[in-house]
Formats: structure tokens, C-alpha cells, sequence
């Protein structure tokens, strides 16, 4: 969400009250919090009206405008008469800047109603695929939580109703970025440390794989993105491994305002000429620091954090649970990053460690050390590998991946998935409404678990590994650094059930297992061929060139 926000929310009368506990909810959730200046109107009519929203929408100069209709405007009006009027309101809005969005419209048990609604549902989703704005899909919601809600009244709007509409739609609300994770350099870019625990081979994580040119690159994007706010994201190897061109390419994005720049990075190189960046001294860039104690010294690591520190950038810093290093973390190096200030975001492991897969395999003490510092998001979706598939997410709608080649994946974690188009195109074919996640893998990375609706977290905003852990409680309290879960008694079992629970997904796996198409498509195409297969051809090719160079041995031979 912008920190000026002016929010409109129209509708027809039955919105009303969720309108206006939306609203309540909002003003709690945002008080205290000084950065953000927020106004919000609600206004309510017995029936869709043109000239009525457009006289209100032009009285004020709102950022953000709501357009919700109900089954009684469909009832009075016909389908073609209120997607001609939204038509040319989004015309209007867009036309100024003002983003936009409506909604679908929930089925009801009148079969000659239901017609009308899906025919208005099907005409309101194509037309915000045309204009470019959000839709908040209550028809596909209030389907979705029907084991949460049974007794939703669609009409009437009760309870359980107006929960949906203002989960769904203030989360829609409170993002106003796009998160594009660009991998300028190749999925598989060079490196300059070797971790034991990278979920890349050393050997894979090599070259320079950058495509086209700077100026072609900006060309696009400026016409994909160049009036939202859009956040760049780079990790991938070592960024920094990029020399000359990733401080081109930060030179690029700091010329323009509305774009910021989030990074993951080891900070072992020279800083000075990032924290002299345009990006650094307008505060629109970000740094999450890793610390691999396999390749360096902590005091080496916190003088790079110190440094980041003094040039006004609060870093994150990341550690991995590995096996090996799990005791290490505890007895040496939280003392000394508690001491200095640092909150650390601890990720559980993720891999192969003495032909036992992780984080599954952690040992009752192991598991207590890694839970004990995490925050409550990913102790409960990271630590336990809860699955993606069918949990409705933010990912293809405004959170992006795109690699070295322009074309746009949902997400790292799972490839191949649906026809979002290539930046280079004309125009590309982004989500217009949360998702249900396709994939048969368990998201992993902050911003992708943010974006599950159902953990109902903010936008993240700034750096996002401390937006996120602040949100999963991990804070600093009167200069003491806390972590929710340090004191917790996980030895009963009743606390430890409720801490990790998650809610079911809202799509049943038998809805995607027992569907063809998505088989072929999604599981055998995108997740054996392109995920895996991709990953198995850069390891051979890494492994043959270490033989090439004469230093393939036993004891490197899977992961060096």
C-alpha cells in the first residue's frame, strides 16, 4: 500500500457494512504507524450507476477506487449496461494514475440469477484483462472457504460473508507494487563462495548469461511497468559477480522514482561503489545479507553489515540451519549479532545431508534450535514444507519472475507454468486476481509465502526479509532483540500442534490430480522436465567441466 493512500469504496448497499469494517480494520492495523497517511470513503447506492460514480469518483483525487456490484444491481440492470459503465470508468481511472478494482459476483441456488451473474463474472474478468486492473474474485472466494464458512449467505451478506470480502479484498488493497525478480545474469549465475548447503552445485553456478542490451532492457520494461511501482529483486549466484554491468543496470533503475531495488547477497566484495549508488542515497535499495560461516569469519561478516549500516541501509541478516552449523549459531554467532544490533532471519535446510532429506530429517534437538529463532511465517510454512499446491497466492499478479532471456515465470520455485508473455513482447498477460497455486512444491522464499492470502501479512515493504520476520514477530524491544518462538515449551504437544498449524488449502489436490490437462501440463512439463530437467542438464554440464579442468573427485562430485 502507498503511504498517501486515498481509497474510495463503492458499491451497491449490501457492501456497506463490510465496506465499513474493512475500513475499521485497515485504521487498526495501520495505526501508529507514522509513515502512513491514509484516507478512505465509503459511499453505497441501491444500484450501479455511471453518472453516480463517476460525479463521486471526480469530487475527490483518489489513488485508489473499489467497485463492487451485487446480484441486486444485476437484477435491475442488465449485464451489458454495467460492463459499459465499468468499462468507461476504468477508462477514467486509469486514464488518471487511479488504480482500479472490482469484484466478481458470488452464485447464489436461482438458476436464471446464476446465468446473469456468470455472464456479468466471464465479461468483468476479460475486461480487466484488457483494461489492466485488479478484480477481487469473491465468486471463486466464497467457494473456496465453503469448509471454513458453510453458512455464507451470499445475498444477504452475514458474517462469514463480509470475513471474506474483507480478507480478499483488503489484501488486494494493500498491495500496490509489482515484486519483479529478475534474473538479469541466468538462473544458474556465477558465485563466488562454495556453501555445502547450496541448493545449486558450485560447478552449476557459473558464467555471465546476461541477454540483449541495457538500453533494450529499460525500453521494456518502462512499457510493461513504467507507471507502477516496481520493486527489482536480485539474487542468483553473487549479483555483485556482475561487475560493471549490475552497476549499469542499478544506474538504470535508480533514473526512475518509482522503481526500487531489493537484493540477496554475501557482501563479501568491495561496497563502496553500492553504497554510492543514486538507488543507496535515495533509500530505495535494500540488502539482505547471508552469512556462510563455511567461507567466512563472523567479525568479517558484521563489519560488511556495520558498513551497509553507516550508509543509512539496515541490512537482514540470513543463516541457514544446516546440520553442521546449527550449534554454532546458538553458542557463537547469535550472542555476537544480538549484540550489535542484527535481527537474523534463520531459514531450516533444505537438501540432501548424508542421504537424508532436510528439513524432514532434523532431530528432535536440531528441529528445537532452528524453531526457537524462526518467526511465525516460516516456522510454520518453511520449517514443515507445508505444499503450495491449491493455497490462492499473489504470485503471478504482483509478484513476477522474470529471466535473463524476458520471459515471465510466476516464481522461481516452480517454472513453466502459465502464459504470462515475455517483457520484449507488446504486452504481457500478468494475473488479474489471486490464484490458486498450480504447483506440487512447498513455497519457500519470504516473498512467496507472503503472498498467500490466507497468512493475511502486508505488503512487504523496504527490506523485505525484515518487513517479513517483523510481521512473523521477530522485533526489537527496547534494544533487545525478540524472537517469538525463543521461550516456547515445544515439549508439549499441544502448543507445538496449534503454533504449526495452517489452514487446508483452498483447493482440494484432488481437484488438480484428477485433472488431466493439469497432469500433462503442470506436473509432468513444468515440474519433472523444466524444474528438475533444467537442473540435472547444468549439473552434468558442471560436472563435465570439472573434469575438463581435472578436478572432479569423490568427495565434490554431487554438489562441488
Amino acid at each position: 500500500m502507498r503511504k498517501d493512500e486515498k481509497i474510495l469504496l463503492l458499491g451497491d448497499k449490501c457492501y456497506k457494512k463490510a465496506f465499513e469494517e474493512l475500513v475499521a480494520a485497515l485504521q487498526t492495523r495501520f495505526e501508529g504507524r507514522r509513515e502512513y497517511h491514509l484516507v478512505y470513503h465509503v459511499q453505497t447506492t441501491d444500484c450501479f450507476s455511471y453518472d453516480k460514480y463517476l460525479e463521486i469518483a471526480e469530487s475527490v483525487e483518489y489513488t485508489l477506487v473499489c467497485i463492487c456490484i451485487s446480484a441486486q444491481s444485476l437484477e435491475k440492470l442488465s449485464v451489458e449496461t454495467i460492463l459499459d459503465g465499468l468499462e468507461r470508468l476504468s477508462s477514467f481511472y486509469i486514464g488518471k494514475g487511479i488504480q482500479l478494482i472490482c469484484n466478481t459476483v458470488p452464485l447464489g441456488k436461482d438458476k436464471e440469477k446464476d446465468q446473469r451473474i456468470r455472464k456479468y463474472n466471464k465479461g468483468i474478468m476479460a475486461l480487466a484483462a484488457a483494461k489492466h486492473f485488479f478484480v477481487a474474485d469473491f465468486c471463486s472466494f466464497f467457494v473456496y472457504y465453503k469448509r471454513e464458512c458453510p453458512k455464507i449467505h451470499r445475498e444477504t451478506m452475514n458474517a462469514s460473508g463480509i470475513k471474506i470480502v474483507i480478507d480478499l479484498l483488503g489484501s488486494i488493497i494493500m498491495r500496490s507494487k509489482l515484486l519483479v525478480l529478475w534474473q538479469y545474469n541466468g538462473r544458474y549465475a556465477h558465485c563466488n563462495y562454495a556453501c555445502p548447503y547450496c541448493y545449486v552445485a558450485t560447478s552449476v553456478n557459473k558464467g555471465m548469461h546476461f541477454q540483449f542490451d541495457l538500453a533494450t532492457w529499460e525500453k521494456a520494461f518502462e512499457r510493461q511497468f513504467g507507471n507502477r511501482e516496481t520493486i527489482f529483486y536480485f539474487s542468483y549466484g553473487e549479483p555483485l559477480m556482475g561487475g560493471n554491468l549490475f552497476y549499469e543496470i542499478l544506474e538504470m533503475i535508480g533514473r526512475h522514482q518509482n522503481w526500487e531495488v531489493r537484493m540477496t547477497s554475501n557482501v563479501s566484495v568491495n561496497l563502496d561503489r553500492l553504497l554510492h549508488t543514486e538507488l543507496a542515497r535515495s533509500k530505495r535499495l535494500h540488502i539482505n545479507a547471508s552469512f556462510h560461516p563455511t567461507q567466512t569469519s563472523v567479525e568479517r561478516f558484521i563489519e560488511k553489515c556495520d558498513e551497509i549500516r553507516r550508509a543509512g541501509i539496515e541490512p537482514s541478516i540470513v543463516y541457514v540451519m544446516y546440520p553442521e552449523q546449527i550449534d554454532d549459531f546458538e553458542r557463537q554467532y547469535l550472542p555476537l549479532f544480538r549484540a550489535n544490533g542484527y535481527r537474523v532471519h534463520i531459514r531450516a535446510f533444505r537438501g540432501l545431508y548424508k542421504g537424508r532429506k532436510y528439513p524432514q530429517a532434523y532431530n528432535e534437538r536440531q528441529w528445537e534450535k532452528t524453531a526457537k529463532y524462526m518467526d511465525t511465517g516460516n516456522f510454520r510454512y518453511q520449517l514443515h514444507a507445508v505444499n503450495g499446491l491449491g493455497r490462492v497466492s499473489f504470485l503471478g499478479m504482483s509478484h513476477i519472475l522474470v529471466d535473463n532471456c524476458g520471459k515471465i515465470e510466476m516464481c522461481d520455485s516452480y517454472v513453466g507454468d502459465r502464459h504470462y508473455g515475455n517483457v520484449f513482447d507488446e504486452s504481457i498477460h500478468l494475473d488479474i486476481a489471486p490464484q490458486p497455486f498450480p504447483g506440487l512444491v512447498p513455497l519457500a522464499a519470504v516473498d512467496d509465502i507472503a503472498d498467500y492470502v490466507e497468512i493475511g501479512y502486508d505488503e512487504l515493504t523496504g527490506n523485505n526479509i525484515n518487513s517479513y520476520i517483523e510481521q512473523g514477530g521477530v522485533r526489537k524491544v527496547d534494544g533487545n532483540i525478540v524472537y517469538p518462538l525463543e521461550h516456547i515449551d515445544f515439549k508439549n504437544k499441544r502448543v507445538r500442534k496449534e503454533l504449526q498449524k495452517v489452514p487446508a488449502p483452498q483447493v482440494s489436490k484432488w481437484h488438480f490430480w484428477l485433472n488431466i490437462r493439469w497432469f500433462v501440463k503442470h506436473f509432468l512439463y513444468s515440474y519433472v522436465i523444466k524444474k528438475y530437467g533444467k537442473y540435472v542438464w547444468a549439473w552434468i554440464k558442471g560436472k563435465v567441466r570439472l573434469l575438463k579442468a581435472g578436478k572432479l573427485r569423490k568427495d565434490n562430485f554431487w554438489h562441488g
